[in-house]
C-alpha cells in the first residue's frame, strides 16, 4: 500500500521528451495509483514552485532551484534529484524543513572520466583547433606550433571523488604525473592510485592540466578567478566537466584573451544554454566546449532512470530513498518505516 502518490517533475533542461515520459511510466506502472505530473522542463521560478507544487509529495528534477520560501510553502517530502550534483536543491533549508534530499552519485561515472580524458587530449593534441584549420583549407603542422609531448606533463585533479578516482586510473597509462588538491582526502586515503596530494596553490603552480571534479558549494562557486588564473602556467589549459560556476566565467574570457592560460575545455559552463554573453566565451578559438554531454551514453541513461525511479518508489512506499545527501534530516521525519529501512 502506498504511503504517498503525488510526484511532480521539473527543472529537467535538455532532457528529451522520450525520457522525460519513461520516468513518468515506470513509476506509475510499479505504483499503481501513483500520479506523476511533468510540470515542466524548465526551472520553475520561486512563485511558480510554491503554486504549482500544490499538494505534491516528491519533486523530482535535475536543475530545480529551491528556496527557504518554496520549502516553507509546499508539503514535499522529499527531493529526488536524477543528478550526481545537488547544490540546486539547496541542503540546509531542505533539512529545516524536513525533506530527505537523494542525489544519483554513480550512474555516469565512467562516461564523465572518458570524456574528461577525451578534453585533455583535445587541448594537449589540438585537435579542435587543428580540425578547423583543415576547415578553412590550412595544412600541417606549423599551424598548431609549438606543440609539447602529453607524456611527462602535469594533470592536476581540483577535487578526488569517485570521477576523478576514475579519471586517474584512465590517465595511469600516458605516463603523466597526476597530482590533486581535496581538503577533505589525505595522502593515505588515496592509497596506491598513483596520485599525489598537494595544497590548492601547489596544484595552480605545477599542473599543466588543471581539471575540475569538485561539488558546487559556497566555498567553491567562482574559485576559479582572476586571481588563480594568474597563478596558473600561463601554458596551462583548465578543463572543466564537474559545474560551470566553479569558474568566474569573465575572469576567463580575460585570462584567454590576455595569454594568461593557454586554453579551456567545458563541458559544463554557468548558463545552460549559453546566453549571448557566455558566446562570447565559447566563440574564442582556444575554447573547446561540449554542451554539457559528458555524462551521456545509452548505459548511463538507463542507470539514471532505473536509480531514480527506484528512489521515487521507495518513498512513495514509506522508505527512505538510497544515496541521501541530508542524513541529518533522518531524525526530523516520522513518515518512513523503519522496519524495511
Amino acid at each position: 500500500m502506498l504511503i504517498y502518490k503525488k510526484v511532480c517533475i521539473s527543472g529537467m533542461t535538455g532532457v528529451s521528451d522520450e525520457n522525460l515520459n519513461s520516468y513518468k511510466t515506470k513509476v506509475e506502472e510499479r505504483c499503481p495509483g501513483a500520479q506523476v505530473d511533468i510540470l515542466s522542463k524548465d526551472i520553475l521560478s520561486e512563485e511558480e514552485v510554491i503554486r504549482q507544487m500544490q499538494g505534491y509529495d516528491i519533486l523530482m528534477s535535475g536543475f530545480q532551484t529551491m528556496t527557504e520560501k518554496a520549502y516553507a510553502n509546499t508539503d514535499l517530502k522529499a527531493f529526488v534529484a536524477c543528478s550526481i550534483g545537488i547544490d540546486f536543491a539547496n541542503i540546509k533549508e531542505a533539512t529545516k524543513h524536513g525533506v530527505v534530499v537523494a542525489n544519483n552519485p554513480t550512474y555516469c561515472t565512467e562516461e564523465v572520466a572518458e570524456h574528461t580524458v577525451a578534453l585533455i587530449l583535445a587541448c594537449a593534441r589540438n585537435v579542435v583547433k587543428m580540425s578547423n584549420a583543415v576547415r578553412e583549407g590550412k595544412w600541417g603542422f606549423p599551424v598548431i606550433a609549438p606543440q609539447y609531448r602529453f607524456k611527462g606533463s602535469t594533470v592536476g585533479l581540483y577535487g578526488f571523488g569517485r570521477i576523478s578516482r576514475m579519471l586517474a586510473e584512465k590517465l595511469s597509462g600516458f605516463g603523466v604525473n597526476i597530482i590533486a588538491s581535496d581538503p577533505y582526502i589525505t595522502q593515505e586515503q588515496v592509497g596506491d592510485t598513483g596520485v599525489t596530494m598537494v595544497s590548492f596553490e601547489e596544484l595552480l603552480e605545477r599542473s599543466d592540466y588543471i581539471s575540475l571534479h569538485a561539488p558546487l558549494t559556497e566555498s567553491t562557486k567562482g574559485i576559479f578567478n582572476k586571481e588563480v588564473f594568474s597563478r596558473m602556467k600561463t601554458s596551462a589549459c583548465i578543463i572543466n566537466a564537474a559545474r560551470g560556476p566553479l569558474i568566474n566565467q569573465p575572469d576567463l574570457y580575460d585570462a584567454l584573451t590576455q595569454g594568461k592560460i593557454r586554453a579551456a575545455a567545458l563541458d559544463v559552463i554557468e548558463n545552460e544554454p549559453p546566453t549571448d554573453e557566455d558566446k562570447k566565451l565559447l566563440n574564442l578559438a582556444n575554447v573547446i566546449c561540449t554542451g554539457h554531454t559528458g555524462f551521456y551514453s545509452v548505459q548511463a541513461l538507463e542507470d539514471q532512470n532505473n536509480l531514480t525511479v527506484d528512489n521515487i518508489v521507495r518513498v512513495l512506499n514509506g522508505q527512505l530513498p538510497q544515496n541521501i545527501v541530508n542524513r541529518d534530516v533522518i531524525e526530523k521525519i516520522s513518515w518512513y518505516n523503519t522496519k524495511s529501512n
